[in-house]
């Protein structure tokens, strides 16, 4: 667990450095922490909460114009008994404003986990 706090603290001190730069960056990298809801289905018409995970990953951007980037995303949810690996792949277009920007993702990805009956529902 500390390995992966250090890693967080880590990608936020990279993530400062990348805020003080001037302009569009070309390439733009980033942690985060993911909270996620484990349902599992019984009967096949109701569902029950089988738990809380805190997962961590990482993204990365490449700009090739202001509205124009290729993006992926890999989260880790490292539990004990079920180890999890969450990722997304594919492009973001939109509009960037001087304060804000509008976007749409398109990403398809995978999932592994080691338990095959239960879903993920992000929260």
């Amino acid at each position: 667990m500390v390995k992966y706090l250090v890693a967080l603290f880590v990608l936020f001190v990279l993530t400062i450095v990348a805020q003080a730069q001037s302009g569009q960056p070309k390439s733009e990298i980033g942690g985060h922490v993911s909270i996620s809801r484990q349902y599992q289905l019984y009967s096949g018409t109701s569902f029950d909460s089988t738990g809380t995970q805190i997962g961590v990953g990482a993204r990365y951007t490449f700009n090739f114009t202001p509205a124009l980037a290729a993006e992926g995303e890999v989260t880790m949810y490292p539990q004990k008994q079920r180890q999890k690996l969450f990722g997304l792949f594919g492009i973001k277009a939109g509009k960037r404003t001087e304060r804000v920007g509008y976007f749409f993702k398109l990403r398809p990805g995978f999932f592994n986990h080691e338990d095959p009956i239960s879903c993920v529902a992000a929260t």
